[in-house]
């Protein structure tokens, strides 16, 4: 399970378009 590793990934996109 690499849930975690999406979620993280998710976040960091989101910071990165601010």
């Amino acid at each position: 399970m690499e849930l975690d590793q999406w979620l993280r990934r998710r976040i960091r996109l989101c910071i990165w378009k601010q």
